[in-house]
């Protein structure tokens, strides 16, 4: 159930209730292949209590060798509302994103994370007419290797991913 911006629905939650101080826990986002030169990720947060800790987010991409790399982050008590978070991401294929939540000193620091989004992205598709398949990668390039690139692999073929589709992505909690 995806409730943007409304009371219904959940919200992820880093407890520091069972962690001991200094303990990091994570929520990864899936992998996308954004497109978009003015492209965002958004998300809301909520850290309140006198035992808070630390909230960063990472993102890995083809450009950063895919390595995660620290693009924000906020510690201690920052208020008892929903706060906005907002990152810019250049042009990056096959971007993936964590969360990190750090436990603090004690338990009156849980830190709760809602409405994830990938705002004016735009992705890339791998849905193309098999006339109008470029090529990408050298000539016999296997799947493995095809994908890693950020390509398309069908019929023993990689080719470029084209057209962009739904510039908003939201990121849907998976079930378990």
């Amino acid at each position: 159930l995806i409730t943007p911006r409304t009371a219904l629905g959940y919200y992820m939650l880093f407890s520091a209730s069972y962690l001991n101080p200094g303990t990091s826990a994570f929520l990864q986002s899936p992998s996308y292949p954004l497109t978009a030169t003015e492209c965002k990720l958004v998300f809301y947060y909520h850290m309140a209590g006198i035992d808070m800790g630390r909230l960063y987010v990472e993102v890995r991409s083809q450009q950063s060798g895919d390595m995660y790399e620290e693009v924000w982050s906020v510690e201690g008590h920052q208020s008892s509302k929903w706060q906005r978070g907002e990152i810019p991401l250049p042009s990056l294929a096959n971007v993936q994103a964590r969360w990190v939540g750090v436990r603090g000193p004690g338990v009156k620091g849980d830190i709760a994370l809602d409405d994830v989004s990938y705002e004016n992205c735009g992705v890339k598709t791998c849905d193309v007419p098999p006339a109008t398949q470029p090529s990408c990668g050298t000539p016999g390039i296997g799947q493995q290797e095809c994908e890693k690139i950020g390509c398309c692999y069908r019929d023993k073929i990689c080719y470029q991913k084209l057209g962009v589709t739904d510039p908003t992505i939201v990121v849907a909690p998976t079930p378990y």
